[in-house]
This record gives C-alpha cells, structure tokens and sequence, in this order.
C-alpha cells in the first residue's frame, strides 16, 4: 500500500472495540463480535455479489489491521460463518486464511460454493478469530520483513 492510499485510509479510519481494525467501507461494515462471549469478529459483504457453483471470486473487504492490533505471538484466522458452509457449501478457496500480525493490506476474502448464493451488503459472510501461537525454541530466526501484501511472503 503506497503513501497515498495509507493516508486516505486514514482519513477513514473507524477505530472500534478492542481492536484498532480499520474501514475503509464505514462504520456499519466494520468487523464486530456478535456477543460478549463471541470468538469471532464477524466481516460483513461489502457489496451484493451472486457467485455461481464453482465459481471463486475475491473480494476485497474494505478492513485492515493497523500496527499493535495483533500481538507478535498472535494470528487472525479466518473462517466462513458455518451457516452459508452448511446451506450453501460456502467455504474460503484457501479453507482457513491466515492474517499475520505485520500484514497492513485490506484483509481479502476469497469464496467458492457448492450452490449459488446472492450475498447481499452487510451481510456476514466470515469470521476473523484472533488466537496465539507458539515458536520452536531452536528456529533459526527470519530477519525478512514483509514487503508485500496478499501472498507476498510466498510469492504468489
């Protein structure tokens, strides 16, 4: 994300919870827990979409982390809402994404299905749990630090 795109999301920012997530899309489609016991942040469709059965599309969900929402011990997973999984045989093209604590993209979704489905604006489509992780004491310590965004570490 260049300079120019870093300040107008700025501009944007919605600072909510405990988490200092950002949206460029406002405030209503800001990644929420539905209670206070909930695991998962819902994200919410940024647009109506129809996808048709084996089709993927990416989609671009408006919401990035910003420095010191994530611990260095920390990753966000991302999950499909098990509902849309059960009814429709919605599931993320990758099964679980993996949002690292140094990642300041917008958070990208990519969905398959098994039936076609219109997923209307607003709607939840995923969820984003924050859990910690362990290292192995004897790694020999990566020194490379992220330069990229979405498959950037892998070169996708």
């Amino acid at each position: 994300m260049d300079k120019s795109e870093r300040a107008k999301r700025e501009e944007n920012d919605i600072h909510r919870g405990e988490n200092r997530m950002i949206s460029t899309m406002g405030n209503n489609l800001m990644p929420r827990r539905a209670t206070k016991h909930s695991a998962g942040y819902d994200f919410k469709m940024p647009c109506e979409m129809t996808i048709e059965p084996g089709q993927t599309v990416v989609i671009d969900s408006g919401v990035c982390l910003e420095e010191g929402d994530l611990g260095i011990d920390q990753v966000m997973l991302l999950f499909p809402r098990s509902s849309l999984g059960i009814k429709y045989g919605l599931r993320l093209k990758n099964t679980v994404g993996v949002i690292d604590a140094d990642y300041r993209d917008t958070i990208k979704i990519a969905l398959t299905t098994d039936k076609k489905i219109t997923l209307m604006r607003g709607e939840k489509v995923m969820q984003g749990v924050i859990v910690k992780f362990g290292l192995i004491p004897q790694e020999i310590k990566p020194e490379a630090e992220r330069t990229g965004g979405l498959g950037s570490t892998g070169k996708l």
